[in-house]
């Protein structure tokens, strides 16, 4: 009888035990879903910065935004430029927003949103530097564009790892650039690393994206300055791991609408 009692007990104990674990394992599960992982690389303000402890930015507050419709708690996770893809792919992040341009080598790997941002790359100098001032007399738009080229043949460029500036001075079939063989290479790991070297001569020039550009321009006012040419047409998108229709579709709306109602334009305008 005792014994009998005891394993009625035991076998109680156990139901409740395993009820418990079964119900926490929902509780993570939902917690799991309901967490919108965004992975982003925070050195490329005004996309994406870290400041006074928060994450701030066009890609950030639309990520807020995006999470708030889905009705989902914002998990970003900060990482190097070249690991946001990767981060994607595995699955470990839901979404990379990145300042990112949409080609056709990252488009075999995972799939893009709409686009959200028209961009390229310039050229940022030193407030002193005339060498390019030669490009303002010039009209003919193909002229000029081949004009810069030879100036930047004869530069110390200073570009970041992975970003797109780096694929023109290289060169990049996807992207159609040929290339600046005889120009000198020098690749940072953020923006201000790069304009620090420009200000103590370390190297000659900056190519990088114009809003970015335009950004620490205006940051540094009397020290540096943009050169009046726009050396690409880019689309800046968000990315998603590939063959989920659901999430894309979802985000896409999102962004449509906020085009649409010039929430989109407000937010570009914030951080101007």
């Amino acid at each position: 009888m005792i014994k009998n009692k005891k394993t009625k007990i035991v076998i109680q104990a156990c139901t409740i035990l395993f009820a418990t674990m079964s119900v926490a394992l929902y509780i993570v599960g939902c917690s799991s879903a309901l967490v919108f992982r965004v992975a982003t690389n925070a050195f490329f303000a005004p996309f994406e910065y870290f400041e006074k402890g928060e994450y701030k930015g066009i890609d950030i507050d639309i990520a807020n935004i995006i999470a708030q419709r889905l009705d989902m708690r914002l998990e970003i996770s900060d990482m190097e430029f070249d690991s946001v893809l990767a981060s994607v792919v595995s699955g470990n992040t839901d979404i990379g927003m990145a300042g990112l341009t949409a080609t056709p080598t990252r488009e075999k790997v995972v799939d893009f949103t709409i686009p959200y941002f028209d961009s390229g790359q310039t050229i940022i100098t030193s407030f002193v530097d005339k060498s390019f001032d030669e490009l303002e007399s010039i009209e003919d738009s193909e002229e000029r564009y081949r004009s810069t080229i030879e100036i930047l043949s004869q530069k110390r460029i200073g570009v970041i790892g992975g970003f797109v500036g780096e694929s023109f001075v290289d060169g990049d079939q996807d992207w159609g650039f040929d290339g600046i063989p005889d120009a000198t290479k020098v690749v940072y790991n953020n923006s201000s690393l790069a304009v620090i070297s420009l200000q103590n001569s370390q190297i000659d020039c900056i190519i990088l994206d114009t809003i970015v550009s335009e950004r620490l321009v205006k940051n540094n006012i009397d020290k540096i300055k943009l050169v009046n040419i726009q050396l690409t047409e880019e689309k800046n998108v968000f990315v998603i791991q590939k063959g989920n229709k659901k999430l894309k579709e979802q985000v896409d709306q999102i962004i449509e609408d906020l085009m649409n109602s010039s929430q989109l334009d407000e937010i570009i305008d914030k951080y101007f």
